[in-house]
């Protein structure tokens, strides 16, 4: 760092700042999906130190990082369908963050790529513990996870209320955490409809963020990760690597990449672009 005159530094964020969907044990949510339009992408997750590693009940390890340890998130720059097929080798030839975990000559530092979404959520205040609407208070948030059976609840409701003639918006999504460490959802549709049409005012306001307040779809994606080249994405995992060396002796350097068989996974290796095309649509 260095002393300079104040109108010369840059107070700007690298990421857009936006207000996340967020879930407590055996909460209650009651939300609205305002557009089918979603962001979905496979994100290397970046350390800045090694993992520890974790037995399993089969015998076998997986990694597991502090999360004091997180260095940021970047989507893959590998080819799509190579990724899909095989996220724990990913592609090596199109992406520098695959080849690096890949390679077992240095340190742990790079995960594989996990599908990631990003989409525009209306949260209602609702009673506590409860889907009864409280007050005509809604906020816009990003609803951003890596789980694929987060998604298929919201992409058969978009299916059937297309049928009827209707859109995802006329429908509320009930949502009850689980009590769990997953704090695994479940995700209905309420039957009644979305409570919104049901209130003149507390429609107008829905209209009005619907109208002027969702995120961009650039914020979308940059939630998901951050979206570089295929270059930017080669010095950005040399960049972490020499901070790594720089600040950790080589005698305790842990090396390699040990994939595992764990089921965990497969629900970060999400749908593939076609399935979810009815989400896409415009």
């Amino acid at each position: 760092m260095s002393i300079t005159d104040l109108s010369s530094i840059t107070t700007e964020n690298e990421r857009p700042s936006f207000d996340r969907l967020k879930f407590d044990k055996q909460e209650k949510k009651r939300v609205l999906v305002p557009s089918t339009r979603i962001a979905q992408f496979f994100v290397h997750v970046f350390h800045n130190d090694t993992p520890e590693m974790k037995e399993l009940a089969n015998g076998r390890t997986k990694p597991e990082w502090d999360t004091s340890s997180f260095a940021g998130g970047y989507i893959c720059t590998g080819d799509v369908s190579k990724v899909a097929k095989n996220p724990r080798f990913g592609d090596p030839e199109g992406c520098a963050a695959c080849r690096a975990m890949q390679d077992s000559s240095k340190p742990q530092l790079v995960e594989y790529a996990k599908k990631t979404f990003a989409m525009n959520a209306l949260e209602y205040t609702t009673k506590p513990n409860s889907y009864d609407v409280r007050n005509r208070n809604v906020e816009v948030k990003v609803w951003k996870h890596g789980d694929a059976s987060k998604i298929q609840p919201i992409q058969l409701a978009a299916e059937q209320m297309k049928k009827s003639g209707k859109e995802i918006k006329d429908v509320d999504f009930l949502i009850e955490c689980g009590n769990d460490e997953w704090k695994k959802l479940n995700i209905n549709p309420d039957l009644a409809g979305a409570a919104y049409l049901n209130d003149e005012k507390l429609k107008a306001t829905v209209e009005e963020l619907i109208e002027n307040e969702l995120y961009p779809d650039e914020v979308l994606i940059q939630a998901c990760g951050r979206q570089v080249t295929a270059e930017e994405m080669e010095a950005e995992v040399n960049a972490l690597f020499r901070r790594f060396g720089a600040n950790e002796p080589s005698s305790s350097v842990k090396k390699g990449f040990e994939v595992e068989e764990d089921d965990s996974g497969d629900e970060m290796e999400g749908l593939s672009v076609s399935t979810l095309s009815s989400l896409l649509e415009d």
